[in-house]
């Protein structure tokens, strides 16, 4: 069993091409969470658990998911706990080790 640094839910994980499992953001036991883990399994056979570059806010209820080619993570959705839906995606490059924030102003919905 592995045990994660910092409780939290409603938090999407990614599997990076390493076979690293990234958890991002969620709502912790008191607070809202931008931090994330990395969660991996050594060739000893044992978990390590590390943290992971903060998120540029506090999300809870998001989507993440893989972009193809493995090198950038997005994050879509979720609740910033101000009474707002988020309208915005972030994006994680990770040869650039850096969030960016898009619009989805062009995304069609219906």
């Amino acid at each position: 069993m592995v045990k994660i640094n910092e409780a939290r839910a409603y938090a999407p994980s990614v599997l990076l091409p390493n076979g690293t499992m990234w958890i991002l953001g969620g709502l912790g036991k008191t607070k809202m969470l931008k931090s994330t883990e990395l969660v991996w399994l050594n060739a000893n056979g044992a978990w390590n658990v590390k943290a992971g570059p903060d998120l540029s806010k506090e999300v809870f209820g998001h989507c993440a998911f893989l972009l193809p080619g493995g090198k950038k993570v997005i994050l879509a959705g979720g609740f910033d706990g101000k009474a707002e839906y988020l309208a915005s995606s972030e994006e994680f490059d990770m040869s650039a080790n850096v969030w960016s924030t898009r619009d989805w102003s062009g995304m069609k919905t219906g």
